[in-house]
């Protein structure tokens, strides 16, 4: 399987959504935007912290679409991804004992240098929120990164 950033192939977001799952080769899944392409989305698998969704929350076996600054003119399908595991965590202080709290070490798995990193981050996007809710971290599979989309565009096109 290739690594979606590490494929240096690009096609448009339009072009991949209209050949891909306009054709029904793919579900068009939920987006799950990312505002900065992470290290971690190089791996097989990867982690997120996302907010509970009012609508609709997230859940294990879903397959969404990974996508890079999805409401800006720079969006950039990255693939699709697969919920494998779905955890509830809260931020606290690293060192409290709390069951539910996030681990120093999922916040460097997350790509964060330190757990204060990630609270000030998180802090910053969203404020005291992060204090008084609860907190998803989300375990993603790559199901077709990039690189598999395009071969799949290419091969409709020859037909």
């Amino acid at each position: 399987m290739k690594h979606p950033l590490k494929d240096n192939r690009a096609v448009s977001s339009d072009r991949i959504e209209h050949l891909t799952f306009n054709q029904g080769a793919f579900k068009k899944g939920r987006v799950l935007g990312f505002s900065h392409h992470w290290d971690k989305l190089n791996n097989p698998q990867f982690t997120t912290f996302r907010f509970p969704r009012k609508d609709r929350d997230w859940y294990i076996g879903e397959v969404v679409q990974i996508v890079y600054k999805p409401r800006s003119k720079e969006r950039e399908i990255l693939g699709l991804a697969k919920i494998v595991k779905k955890e509830l965590r809260i931020f606290c202080h690293p060192e409290a004992s709390h069951p539910l709290r996030i681990m120093i070490s999922e916040a460097i798995l997350d790509g964060f240098k330190t757990y204060g990193d990630m609270s000030l981050w998180f802090r910053e996007q969203y404020g005291a929120r992060i204090f008084s809710e609860p907190i998803n971290r989300l375990t993603l599979e790559w199901v077709h990164p990039i690189g598999d989309l395009i071969d799949l565009i290419e091969r409709c096109l020859e037909k």
